[in-house]
């Protein structure tokens, strides 16, 4: 009876093992990352600013670090470092549980949960080439991650009741492979992907990936980052022309994408300082967007409101 007893409280404990190991597995990969000030007093190449949840992030692109604080306006030696093991880091995106970071340059992807003083580093998984952004949707529950390279969306999907994510599946558009391809939005079941090498607008079905509509751009303005709907327009930022003359960039508007395609836009670099822009964002009423520039003009982060359309309260907050 005893032997028997304890062979039942054997296999029981065995069985919770059993269950128990995918989350004790993660748990001990997970690498904590305390509160470090930032020492950069500039920012070199920023190419997001997102808030997700009560925290503002600031992706400080090409000093390979990620930058968090508690509002976008910090003082930029007040922001903490997320993580500093990137090359070339991107994109940023949350669900409210765990963290996603396109590290671009390394080829893949990186998670965390936030903890006491700081974060854990979770996961670490390839994707694709050159993953460029990261999209949470919440339609779908899915993080949406573009490879720049491949023309490829990898969607990852967190175990419900854990911080683990696991790749779902792969979807393909066979046009933009080997065409560089820097961000996508996803808007009323469609997923718009403003592509720098076929200088051209994809619009593509959100479930099927099949491509839609095509709406070619003139090369001057090719060097495409990200198209945002914003109120009644379109707002494209290009930091190039196709053939990459970084001299060329800016900011334009446009009523429709016919508009874009027909080359009928509103250019908008004044109110930039003829700095080159990356991706905009939204934070409660206003928009925030980064942006390059020389010397002269650093690079830095600007803030607006959109008022009947019209852009209104724009300052550099960010240098």
């Amino acid at each position: 009876m005893k032997h028997h007893f304890l062979r039942v409280v054997g296999a029981l404990l065995t069985a919770a093992l059993l269950l128990l190991q995918p989350f004790c597995e993660m748990r001990v990969r997970a690498v904590f990352l305390p509160e470090i000030p930032n020492t950069n007093r500039t920012l070199s190449v920023p190419t997001q600013v997102k808030m997700i949840g009560k925290t503002c992030f600031l992706v400080d692109c090409y000093h390979n670090r990620v930058l968090y604080s508690g509002s976008p306006f910090t003082i930029l030696t007040d922001w903490k470092v997320l993580d500093y093991e990137y090359k070339h880091p991107h994109d940023i995106a949350g669900d409210g549980e765990i963290l996603m970071v396109a590290d671009t340059d390394n080829d893949r992807i990186v998670t965390y949960e936030k903890e006491q003083g700081g974060y854990n580093r979770l996961q670490t998984l390839e994707t694709g080439v050159r993953p460029h952004a990261v999209t949470f949707d919440e339609e779908s529950g899915l993080f949406y991650v573009w490879s720049s390279m491949t023309g490829e969306m990898y969607r990852y999907k967190r175990t419900e009741g854990t911080h683990k994510v696991e790749l779902q599946d792969v979807q393909s558009i066979p046009d933009l492979k080997d065409c560089y391809t820097r961000s996508f939005t996803i808007l009323n079941g469609k997923i718009y992907l403003p592509s720098m090498g076929r200088s051209a607008i994809y619009v593509v079905d959100k479930d099927t990936f099949r491509v839609k509509k095509i709406y070619p751009v003139s090369p001057e303005v090719g060097g495409m980052v990200q198209l945002s709907r914003i109120q009644d327009n379109w707002y494209l930022t290009y930091s190039s022309d196709q053939a990459y003359d970084q001299s060329k960039h800016g900011l334009l508007r446009a009523g429709s994408l016919e508009d874009l395609q027909k080359g009928k836009w509103e250019e908008l670099d004044r109110y930039l300082d003829g700095n080159a822009p990356y991706m905009i964002s939204r934070i409660g009423e206003q928009y925030f967007v980064p942006v390059t520039g020389d010397d002269e003009m650093p690079s830095g982060i600007y803030t607006f409101e959109v008022v009947a359309n019209n852009l209104v309260n724009c300052s550099k907050i960010i240098q």
